[in-house]
């Protein structure tokens, strides 16, 4: 059975990595910023201090946007205040766990942001399509709008 493209998603070719407890968010997106890519970051939660996502943005912080559930909106505000260059979009109906940088890098996984020590499956995905894609989700689901962006 081959898959189609239709209403419920797109169909695509593309390399594909799967991994488990060998990659971990911090080794993905530390090979992400070491680029000066723009990086979108979507994720359910935010940790409740800075350490896990605090070390990353040390490396950079400038052409990243995080969008992440509204319900961490004091974790939002407080990486806000100590990197404001930093992007940062809530909404209530976050849940996916993303990155993504142009132009066809695509990281899916079911671990949040944070440190996990739960078994976890991730995708990794190298595709201008996929990108482009889930890019179009992000703006049609209205998570890049001006209201829902975190201030200083």
């Amino acid at each position: 059975m081959s898959f189609k493209t239709d209403p419920g998603g797109l169909a695509t070719k593309a390399s594909i990595k799967v991994s488990s407890r060998a990659s971990t968010w911090n080794t993905r997106l530390s090979q992400l910023l070491l680029g000066n890519k723009d990086i979108i970051i979507c994720t359910f939660s935010l940790p409740k201090t800075d350490e896990y996502l605090g070390r990353l943005l040390q490396k950079r912080s400038n052409g990243v946007t995080i969008i992440a559930n509204s319900k961490f909106g004091k974790q939002a505000r407080m990486l806000k205040a100590q990197y404001p260059n930093l992007r940062i979009f809530l909404s209530p109906t976050v849940h996916a766990k993303l990155a993504l940088a142009p132009p066809n890098i695509v990281w899916m996984s079911s671990e949040n942001f944070v440190h996990s020590r739960n078994f976890e499956g991730t995708i990794g995905i190298h595709s201008v399509p996929v990108y482009k894609y889930l890019i179009q989700q992000l703006q049609d689901n209205d998570l890049f709008a001006p209201e829902a962006e975190v201030r200083p």
